[in-house]
Order: C-alpha cells, then structure tokens, then sequence
C-alpha cells in the first residue's frame, strides 16, 4: 500500500464500505428483520475490527452564562 496510492485508496474506501456492510446487518438483526444475526457477536466483532466503543467521554467546558437579571443589569448599568 505504500508502494501504490490508488491500491491504498482503494483499501481505504473498501474498509470503510465493509463498515458499513457490517452496520446494516446489525441493524436488521437488532430490528428483528434477519432472525440469523446474532447481536453479541456483531457487537464483539465492530468493536474488534472497528474499535467502536460502549461510551464516549466527552468534557464540556462552557463559561458562565448569566442569569437574565444579571444580563439586564449589565446592560442598563
């Protein structure tokens, strides 16, 4: 893949289409259209070849939003 960038681009975009392949089986599955489908499987498997995750830690970092009063105050004073 190093050698040849189209080859690599073509990996690239074939991974990310059997990403999506692999979605929508688990989808059928977990909306009881494909009774074959085994959900825990499909979960080890995504989070194995995908590295998706249960959770996704997120910090969100806001200032101090003032109150309605405190907005008037500083606008009249």
């Amino acid at each position: 893949m190093d050698k040849y960038e189209e080859f690599a681009e073509a990996v690239a975009q074939a991974d990310v289409l059997a990403e999506v392949f692999w979605e929508e089986k688990y989808m059928q599955g977990a909306l009881g259209f494909n009774k074959d489908v085994s959900p825990a499987m499909l979960i080890m498997y995504m989070k194995n070849r995908y590295h998706w995750r249960d959770r996704h830690e997120q910090t969100v970092v806001a200032e101090k939003i003032p109150t309605l009063d405190e907005w008037l105050e500083e606008k009249d004073g």
